[in-house]
Order: C-alpha cells, then sequence, then structure tokens
C-alpha cells in the first residue's frame, strides 16, 4: 500500500520543530531571567513590544507542534 506524502514529512518536521521550539523556549526563558535579575526591572512582563515579539513565535510554534501531534494521535 503506497503511503500519503505527510506520513514521509511529518515526523521529520515534527522532531526539527521540537528542537527549534526547544532553543526558542530556553532563549525566552533566559532573557526573561535577564530582564529580571540583570536589568532590575522588578518583573519581566510589562507588555514591553520586545516581550511580546519574542513570544509571538513561541506561540506560533506551540500552536504548530500542537497541530502535528494532533495529527499524528489521528492516524
Amino acid at each position: 500500500m503506497m503511503r500519503a506524502p505527510v506520513d514521509k514529512w511529518l515526523p521529520i518536521t515534527r522532531r526539527w520543530a521540537i528542537v527549534a521550539w526547544l532553543f526558542l523556549t530556553c532563549g525566552v526563558v533566559l532573557g526573561m531571567h535577564w530582564a529580571y535579575a540583570v536589568l532590575g526591572w522588578g518583573g519581566y512582563w510589562g507588555w514591553d513590544p520586545v516581550e511580546n515579539a519574542s513570544l509571538m513565535p513561541w506561540l506560533t510554534g506551540t500552536a504548530f507542534l500542537h497541530s502535528t501531534i494532533c495529527r499524528k494521535n489521528a492516524e
């Protein structure tokens, strides 16, 4: 039986997306620590545009990973 094209690229894409998401998560967490401890702003989340700009790709990556995992579980 012939496999669908999605069956080939989805596991590879999911694996690389998880690696990228982990690096992005580490970067956001390190940035949170830097803004809190080093800069002494008294907190991380102040609706600063830089903080929002770092959160949006993380949320997009999380949504992508969720959709690929849901696709895997639907099979």
